[in-house]
C-alpha cells in the first residue's frame, strides 16, 4: 500500500466538533469520557490550553486520526495522552503512530518531561506502536475498560478489558523520592530506570487489601505515584490480557502474581 498524502495540524478552539465527530464514528455513545461530546466544552479545554487535539487530515482536509493530549493545568510538565481513532480510510498507514509522533515533537519543544498513556490489552498493536514511539509499560490495570465502551479493539470479546499503563519521557523531569512498599521495590526501581525516570526509591508504609498495578505519573501531585488495584468480582485471565515486549510480560506476570488469592 503506497504511503497517504497526510497533514498534521492542531485543532483551533473553535473546531470542537472534529473530536466529537471522530469519538461518535469509533465508539458511538460508549466512550467513557463523556466531556468529549460536548463540543464546547472541548473548545473551553483547547482554548485554555488543557487540551490539545492533533490531527491527520488528507490534502482535502478529511479527518484521519486524531490524538489528544491533556494538561490538569495549562504549563504542567507531565501530560495525558487519549482519545486516539484512526478512521478506516486510513487503516495501514500507521497514522496512529504518525500522528503521537508529531504531537510528541510539539510536547518536548515546548518541554514537557514526559507523556503518560493506557492502551487496550485486548491486543497488541496499539502497545506496539507506543513502544515504537519510545514508551515503556509501567503497569496493567486489570479489568478497567468498562464493558459498556463498544469500538473494535476489543476484537469482538465481550466484558470488561483491561489497559497497558505507558510512559514516554520527553525531556528530564526534576529529581524527586518515590515510595514504594517493600514488596514492590524491586519491580518500582526496575521501572524507574526503564523510564529513566528522576526518581530515587524512598521507604513507604505497605498497603493492605490492593494489589499492584504499576507507577505512574501524577500531574495533582509533586512527582510519580504508585497506582494500586482492587478488582472486587471482576474476573479477570492471563489470556485476556496481550502485551508486546518482553518487558510488558514479565511486568504483566508480576502485576497478576500480585493479585489476592481466591
Amino acid at each position: 500500500m503506497s504511503r497517504m498524502d497526510v497533514t498534521f495540524r492542531f485543532l483551533g478552539p473553535d473546531e470542537g466538533t472534529v473530536l466529537t465527530g471522530a469519538i461518535e464514528a469509533a465508539y458511538g455513545q460508549t466512550y467513557d469520557v463523556r466531556w468529549v461530546y460536548d463540543p464546547d466544552e472541548v473548545n473551553a479545554r483547547i482554548g485554555a490550553g488543557t487540551y490539545v487535539a492533533c490531527v491527520a487530515e488528507t490534502p482535502a482536509g478529511e479527518l484521519l486520526c486524531h490524538i489528544g493530549m491533556t494538561l490538569a493545568a495549562a504549563g504542567d510538565a507531565v501530560a495525558h495522552s487519549g482519545q486516539a481513532v484512526t478512521l478506516p480510510a486510513a487503516r495501514g498507514q500507521h497514522l496512529f503512530t504518525r500522528t503521537k509522533r508529531h504531537l510528541m515533537d510539539w510536547a518536548r519543544e515546548r518541554g514537557l518531561a514526559g507523556m503518560y498513556s493506557e492502551a487496550t490489552a485486548a491486543h497488541p498493536y496499539s502497545q506496539k506502536a507506543n513502544i515504537e514511539l519510545g514508551a515503556h509499560e509501567t503497569g496493567f490495570l486489570l479489568g478497567w475498560i468498562p464493558a459498556t465502551v463498544a469500538n473494535d479493539a476489543a476484537g469482538g470479546r465481550r466484558g470488561r478489558q483491561s489497559a497497558a499503563l505507558f510512559y514516554t519521557k520527553l525531556n528530564d523531569g526534576h529529581e524527586r523520592r518515590v515510595y514504594a512498599p517493600e514488596r514492590h521495590r524491586v519491580i518500582v526501581a526496575q521501572t524507574i530506570e526503564l523510564c529513566e525516570l528522576r526518581g530515587t526509591l524512598a521507604d513507604h508504609l505497605e498497603r493492605l487489601g490492593v494489589s499492584y498495578a504499576g507507577v505512574f505519573p501524577n500531574s495533582r501531585t509533586d512527582g510519580d505515584v504508585l497506582r494500586m488495584q482492587s478488582l472486587h468480582r471482576v474476573r479477570v485471565k492471563a489470556d485476556d490480557v496481550a502485551v508486546a515486549s518482553d518487558h510488558g510480560r514479565e511486568l504483566l506476570e508480576y502485576v497478576l502474581a500480585d493479585l489476592p488469592q481466591a
